[in-house]
């Protein structure tokens, strides 16, 4: 699973003019992660929504769909 993230430029340059380089990369692994979860759960979604069958029974150990 691929999801392709582009970050402009002027983004970026702000934070290391201001000399504060750690606040843009928090932002950016907080961001990194959102995106991870979000793609995660939209894979998940499309697969239940292409084998949709009511009758189906799912069953599973974990505590939540994610960790299933």
């Amino acid at each position: 699973m691929e999801s392709e993230l582009t970050i402009p430029e002027t983004e970026y340059l702000a934070y290391f003019r201001e000399g504060n380089p750690e606040k843009y990369f928090a932002q950016l692994r907080k961001q990194v992660e959102e995106t991870v979860i979000l793609t995660v759960y939209d894979k998940i979604g499309n697969m239940l929504a292409t084998n949709f069958n009511p009758q189906t029974v799912i069953n599973g150990t974990a505590t939540n769909s994610f960790e299933c």
